[in-house]
């Protein structure tokens, strides 16, 4: 039986330009905490990066 502590949560499904889909989601695991991008597992402190390099491909977007 796995810990209390272990659990993983759907969050939402984005879909993508090109008719699929993206599943986001978040992990407990062990001493983990990691959002799911996809198949993309990526560390909550690495968060702050995602959303920086996010917010200048939208900037960069509305530029052109």
């Amino acid at each position: 039986m796995s810990s209390p502590r272990d659990w993983i949560r759907h969050i939402a499904d984005i879909q993508t330009a090109n008719d699929h889909s993206v599943e986001i989601s978040a992990q407990v695991s062990d001493a983990q905490r990691l959002v799911l991008i996809g198949s993309h597992a990526i560390d909550i402190d690495q968060m702050p990066a995602v959303y920086a390099a996010l917010t200048a491909a939208v900037d960069a977007l509305n530029a052109a």
